[in-house]
Formats: structure tokens, sequence, C-alpha cells
């Protein structure tokens, strides 16, 4: 287990920490009415009361636990001629980083459903990430560059198994 892995774990109870905590500890800090789905214009269209919002908050950190297993699994399970160990770094490095868009995707879930929170006057869940980065599309494309990135090292990654081909 490298850095990249123990990242994604702490990443992962983090993720099921913080709701946790918030749910039984801070109860009072949570808005009677929690946003849990926007529309594409970034309008609520669907709340979720507090008392009931647990289960919908652990269902993010429950997804990042079984791709954190599917990662240990893969390289078990992986055909003879397609040997992850040779890019196991790498490999790690990628479940890091994708398992790091579910934290911040949960991230902002959680922080719309805080009082004295108010990211824009149609207390949207997707507007919280105003406040991390210009918009979440920018979020987004910065984890495809860094994902696109690493599946390009060259000698790190089998590019051509994976459909990625190098221009040269």
């Amino acid at each position: 287990m490298n850095r990249w892995m123990i990242l994604s774990i702490a990443i992962t109870l983090l993720a099921f920490g913080g709701p946790l905590y918030l749910y039984y500890a801070q109860f009072d800090l949570l808005k009677d009415e929690i946003p849990t789905h926007s529309n594409a214009h970034g309008v609520v269209d669907k709340t979720t009361a507090r008392e009931d919002i647990l289960f919908q908050w652990l269902l993010l950190p429950g997804a990042m636990v079984l791709f954190l297993a599917l990662s240990l699994v893969l390289p078990w399970l992986s055909p003879k001629g397609y040997e992850v160990d040779r890019f196991l770094r790498t490999f790690q490095f990628l479940i890091c980083l994708v398992v790091a868009l579910f934290g911040y995707i949960h991230l902002l879930l959680v922080l719309g459903g805080l009082k004295g929170v108010d990211f824009d006057t149609e207390n949207s869940c997707w507007a919280a990430s105003r406040s991390f980065s210009r918009s979440s599309a920018t979020s987004w494309a910065r984890f495809n560059a860094t994902f696109g990135w690493a599946c390009g090292r060259p000698g790190r990654w089998p590019a051509r198994r994976c459909g990625f081909r190098r221009i040269a």
C-alpha cells in the first residue's frame, strides 16, 4: 500500500466522519430542509428533511468504499497479459484522484446542508463550488486534465491496452 492508497482511505474516512459528526453531535447546525438535488440550471428541485438526511449523506462514502475495494481486487483479478503490477503506483494515483473527486462532490453536498452557509440566492447544493473554484466545470476540467496527464505518462501506463493512443 503506497501513499495514494493511504490518502484515498483517509479521504473516505473523512467523508464518513464529517456527516456522522454533524448529524449526531451538531444536529442544530443543519438546515430544516437540506437541498439534495439541483436541475441543470442550478435550482434546487428536491430537498430532504434533516431527520432523514443521514442515509443520503452516507451513500457517496459507501460508493467510495466500494470503489476502493474494487481497486484492491482488480490487480488480483487482472489477466496474465495485463499485469497491473507494472504500473501499480499510477493505478493507485488514478484511484486516489477518482476518490478525491467523489469526496469533493460529497463535501459540496454536505456544506449545502449547513445553516448560515448560503452560496447563492437560490440555495443550490452545487453552488458551493463557487467558493472553492470559480465553477464546478473548472473542477471537472482539472480532474480530466490530471487524469489525462497520468494516463499519458510514458512507461507508467499501458496506453495501447486502455484505448489511449500517443500522438507523436
